[in-house]
């Protein structure tokens, strides 16, 4: 690879409803918390950073939890190159809902025990005094798949934000050169700066996503911003 060519990947953020997606997101593309976003809204940002040295684009998609919205998960399932499963450490049904997510992930894919590029957040880990999923529990479900990855999270309070998105753009590179990913635990989080801010689209998600590849990223969020003023 040249130094300048830049990778291109879509992203796709999954998960139930209130588990904090969207603000995982927000601390993510803007380096802030952000209070009573609405669940329903589904958002897509394109975000250009340096990973290892290698510039990556990532065009990611924050999907709405509520449940009227679920029958376009397999739209999101086959188009994305990377996942982020996103439970909260407090909900236990939360947990159980990234399993299903994950198992309809490799169904629509057509995988089998290799799986796909996968990074799973256990969020919410400033209200510790509320977990009811344990560290061991999320962490062993990840181990169990080769290109899987598992942080606890906090949006709140910017942990492992960055690490969980860099961790899935290397495992997306090590699948695209058709390498065997191991599991790597990370648990401190070691931030790194992005090469330049995220612009968040006003316009519904899926077409820009979708644009990943076939135009200039910021061109195009530009654009949707100018016909949305």
């Amino acid at each position: 690879m040249s130094q300048t060519q830049r990778d291109e990947m879509k992203f796709v953020m999954l998960g139930s409803g209130g588990v904090g997606k969207s603000a995982v997101t927000i601390q993510f593309i803007k380096k802030e918390f952000k209070f009573g976003y609405d669940p329903t809204i589904e958002d897509a940002y394109t975000v250009q950073r340096t990973v290892d040295n290698k510039p990556v684009s990532i065009s990611l998609l924050d999907t709405a939890g509520q449940e009227e919205f679920t029958a376009m998960r397999d739209q999101y399932m086959r188009e994305g190159d990377g996942f982020i499963l996103v439970y909260s450490i407090t909900d236990a049904s939360s947990f159980e809902e990234v399993k299903d997510i994950y198992g309809q992930l490799c169904r629509s894919r057509d995988v089998g025990e290799e799986g796909i590029p996968v990074c799973i957040l256990g969020n919410k880990i400033d209200l510790e005094e509320e977990r009811v999923i344990s560290y061991k529990e999320g962490e062993g479900f990840a181990k169990q798949f080769a290109k899987c990855k598992f942080f606890e999270t906090s949006a709140y309070r910017n942990i492992n934000i960055e690490n969980a998105y860099d961790a899935l753009v290397r495992t997306v590179r090590k699948e695209r050169n058709g390498e065997f990913d191991e599991f790597e635990e990370v648990t401190e989080p070691v931030p790194e700066k992005t090469t330049k801010d995220g612009k968040r689209s006003s316009k519904k998600g899926f077409a820009l996503f979708n644009s990943c590849g076939k135009q200039n990223a910021e061109s195009d969020l530009s654009a949707f911003e100018d016909a949305n003023k």
